[in-house]
């Protein structure tokens, strides 16, 4: 057998690189002071003078952020992939806060969206929810809390490998379980009550140029954002709790994203397939080979898009959804709504304005 440790640099991941980004940048009227050197960027380079990274933070933000939050333990430099896992989860986790502020949420992410989301009571349980829907993916993951972590949530962080924690604030018992890893990147957000102020205006470069477009902001706040189109039974208040707090998480998830779940936790999540019956497949079949707790039967599915075809739905209700939320736009959204019928599945789409016919997508890339 060939010995691998002489054909590899395990320092190669570990070491940091000089990035040589400059210290200011400008997007119109904003101006981004570097904030952070990085490890390195997306890989570890593999030649001297590449790879380099840094997180900017605008001169006029303010709020709890990724670009603004002090790094309070850690001895491995934060990398680029870290940063995008945080602040993908962090967007989720205030959005989430929004709806539900008398909870706990917390999302653990990989890969710049969600293995779990749980939201509960308390800090503890809420991570709980999170960890369960997914314990394995959760390995090298990023959790992100909108409370202060309290010793329990810390005994189960290092129970397992995380790459960063965040959250508003944390306990004196807490940190001392935390810091007994050394490389865990312990993150300290500002109070997640306070209002995130910046240009609101997300962008991404491209060859030659860069692309730019205003944030999104969901409008689907409450029930009467979600009408039924289906014939027959009503939802039930657990149902429409369910469909608010899966079609959140499903806008934060990358496209096609279909989340199956209930009103406190996410059960199975399909993301990033380019055929929407492949991420409800993949839903499904995390919901009853990986969460553990809970499986498909009785849980609320939330498609980002429209369905092309009735397939997404059949599977569904093969595989015991009682309800799916969802916008309407396809043409063949009366066969999908048929399907749902059939299964006794309650369908509801998602109406940013009550009474008229505009809905809400929730792509992602």
């Amino acid at each position: 057998m060939i010995d691998v440790k002489d054909l590899r640099d395990r320092g190669q991941y570990r070491r940091s690189v000089e990035e040589g980004l400059p210290d200011r940048m400008t997007s119109g009227d904003t101006v981004f002071e570097k904030k952070l050197s990085l490890r390195y960027g997306e890989n570890p380079p593999a030649l001297p003078g590449e790879g380099g990274a840094a997180v900017y933070a605008a001169s006029n933000s303010s709020g709890p952020s990724i670009a603004t939050a002090s790094k309070i333990h850690g001895e491995k430099d934060l990398g680029y992939i870290n940063v995008l896992d945080a602040d993908a989860g962090l967007r989720l986790c205030l959005r989430l806060h929004e709806l539900f502020p008398d909870d706990y949420i917390t999302a653990i992410e990989k890969h710049a969206g969600p293995c779990g989301v749980g939201r509960s009571g308390t800090m503890a349980g809420a991570h709980q929810l999170a960890y369960l829907c997914d314990p394995l993916s959760s390995f090298g993951g990023v959790n992100v809390y909108t409370g202060t972590v309290d010793d329990e949530t810390a005994r189960h962080i290092v129970s397992y490998f995380n790459e960063v924690v965040v959250a508003p604030n944390y306990t004196p018992e807490a940190m001392a379980i935390l810091k007994g890893k050394k490389d865990l990147r312990v993150l300290k957000i500002a109070d997640i009550n306070l209002p995130i102020l910046d240009n609101d205006i997300d962008e991404r470069s491209i060859l030659g140029g860069k692309l730019a477009q205003q944030r999104m902001k969901s409008h689907i706040d409450t029930y009467r954002n979600l009408e039924k189109v289906t014939t027959g039974r009503g939802p039930t208040i657990d149902e429409l709790d369910a469909a608010l707090f899966n079609w959140q998480v499903a806008l934060y998830t990358p496209s096609n994203a279909v989340i199956l779940g209930t009103s406190h936790r996410t059960v199975g999540i399909g993301r990033g397939q380019p055929s929407r019956v492949d991420s409800t497949r993949q839903a499904i079949w995390y919901a009853n080979n990986r969460c553990e707790g809970y499986n498909s039967k009785r849980t609320v599915m939330a498609s980002d898009a429209f369905f092309p075809d009735k397939d997404s739905v059949t599977h569904a209700g093969e595989a015991g959804v009682s309800a799916i939320v969802f916008p309407l736009g396809s043409t063949k959204d009366a066969e999908a709504i048929a399907e749902a019928e059939k299964y006794g599945i309650v369908m509801l789409c998602t109406r940013p304005a009550p009474g008229e016919n505009k809905i809400e997508r929730g792509f992602r890339h």
